[in-house]
């Protein structure tokens, strides 16, 4: 029986998901990507396994078992979210992660699969959906609604009482003021400042956002 957690995909994320589970001492058994010239393949002392094919003849328990979404987002999240998506229908676990140097409100609600990278800082009365990636040095202040699958790039500030749709790419060392709501399968350029409303499915950058 394998026992600890299961990385999904192989990238540059991968690393980094590797990163956050070492920090919280939790065993990891391998990565699983459907790419075959991968096997074999180590990230940061991890092996490359085999493809999804290999969990159908895995012997697991919930309670000693888990997988975790290795994959990050370059603007569009659909990859990320399918991949989350397809595993969790067939009933397989993701418990969501902290990094020992985040800072999280007590009374934050953070659901499954969710990754909270180091540095980050998420304010009291926040709510996460599944399987978001909020990264290294992210601000979510306070009151805030994450849609799932949504990912938050490093160093971006979301100001308070902000809804954030599902499906949300949120560029790096973006900016969005207070009282915002960005509709689902947006995308924030990196570095932009949001100071309007975003309809769903729009793509924005600049200073401000348009």
């Amino acid at each position: 029986m394998i026992k600890g957690g299961l990385i999904l995909g192989a990238g540059g994320n991968t690393s980094r998901v590797i990163e956050l589970l070492n920090a919280l001492n939790y065993k990891i058994s391998g990565i699983i990507d459907n790419d075959s010239t991968l096997k074999g393949k180590e990230y940061f002392g991890v092996k490359v396994l085999g493809n999804e094919n290999l969990l159908e003849s895995i012997d697991f328990n919930k309670d000693d078992f888990f997988l975790v979404n290795g994959l990050g987002s370059i603007n569009k999240t659909t990859a990320r979210r399918n991949l989350y998506n397809k595993f969790e229908e067939r009933g397989y676990v993701f418990p969501y992660f902290i990094h020992p140097t985040a800072t999280v409100s007590k009374d934050v609600k953070i659901s499954e699969g969710t990754l909270i990278y180091p540095h980050a800082c998420i304010g009291p009365g926040v709510v996460i959906g599944h399987n978001v990636l909020v990264n290294t040095g992210a601000i979510i202040e306070h009151h805030c609604s994450i849609g799932k699958h949504t990912h938050i790039s490093p160093n971006s500030t979301i100001c308070g009482s902000v809804k954030i749709e599902e499906s949300v790419h949120i560029g790096a060392s973006s900016t969005i003021i207070q009282n915002i709501h960005i509709g689902a399968d947006s995308i924030i350029g990196a570095g932009s400042v949001v100071v309007r409303d975003v309809e769903a499915g729009s793509k924005v950058k600049g200073i401000p956002a348009k």
